[in-house]
């Protein structure tokens, strides 16, 4: 995974990675409904279990990606982050990827953070901005009298 990553090159890696997660849901989802048919409905656990592995792998790279997005993204912005522990609630580790994910909750949080960050500016932004539309306004006022 690269370490610079801007929003388009994330959402067309995790586009990439939704279309191989449905392939592999599809398939997963034929295999179970043939194996029912021909031994009964008690079967598809077993399958699952075997055959569920590319599925499995899909989804935790899918939030291995959104993890390390929303990571980057956090650190740029100099958020602290929630610490990565065995016992802690925001992130766990993935046997598929080998690497520590963002748990929901812990996703939430970053979130949270990001988007507080992100309200911040905006409002200073739109303070300085309605400031000079003002200024504006009252320049033309002035200019407007004045002729």
């Amino acid at each position: 995974m690269e370490d610079i990553m801007n929003y388009f090159s994330f959402k067309r890696a995790l586009f990439q990675l939704n279309r191989k997660r449905n392939r592999e849901q599809k398939i997963l989802s034929k295999l179970i409904a043939d194996a029912q048919e021909e031994h009964g409905p008690e079967v598809w656990n077993e399958i699952y279990q075997t055959e569920g592995f590319d599925l499995r792998m899909a989804n935790d790279k899918i939030s291995y990606l959104t993890s390390r997005y929303l990571i980057l993204k956090a650190e740029k912005m100099r958020l602290t982050m929630p610490h990565q522990t065995d016992k802690g609630e925001d992130w766990e580790w993935s046997q598929y990827v080998r690497d520590w994910l963002l748990t929901t909750k812990g996703d939430r949080e970053v979130r949270k953070q990001i988007k507080q960050v992100e309200k911040e500016r905006l409002d200073h932004f739109s303070k300085w901005v309605t400031m000079l539309v003002g200024l504006l306004g009252a320049i033309t006022g002035l200019v407007a009298v004045s002729r």
